[in-house]
């Protein structure tokens, strides 16, 4: 069946907020979680979503955020999320080369000590000089 013609479906043209709006009036009893990297969790939150997929190396931010926001303290989830944003935003780096992603967030799981290497395979990039100076300033603007 063509998902495009499906009324009520899945359709490929629908934004992901409103498949939450009507996924959660019909399937209440099962969660419903965002991915994108958490670009938008803040938003999906809003519109129904229960959490997120994502292997975003700050997991306690996303679940900070989460909590405050279940707690009914938006904006204080608004305000965590933004303060992440930059970071989330510059790990999922859309239209770089395949693996870079993987390779940012692989760099930063290492600098937490969470993983012994930072070494991606092909054809993701090693991580340059310029990348590494960039995810410096940024981990130290946005990580307290």
């Amino acid at each position: 069946m063509n998902q495009r013609r499906r009324q009520g479906g899945f359709g490929l043209r629908r934004q992901p907020a409103d498949l939450f709006i009507d996924l959660r009036g019909d399937l209440r009893q099962i969660a419903i979680f965002g991915g994108l990297g958490g670009v938008y969790f803040f938003e999906e939150l809003s519109r129904g979503a229960d959490g997120a997929m994502t292997g975003f190396p700050y997991p306690e931010a996303l679940r900070a955020i989460r909590e405050h926001f279940v707690a009914g303290r938006r904006d204080e989830a608004r305000a965590l999320f933004y303060r992440w944003l930059p970071l989330i935003r510059y790990e999922t780096q859309p239209g770089a080369t395949p693996g870079t992603a993987v390779g940012i967030r692989k760099e930063i799981l290492r600098r937490r000590g969470w993983i012994a290497s930072a070494l991606v395979r092909p054809p993701a990039p090693v991580l340059d000089a310029a990348t590494q100076t960039e995810l410096d300033e940024l981990l130290a603007a946005v990580v307290s």
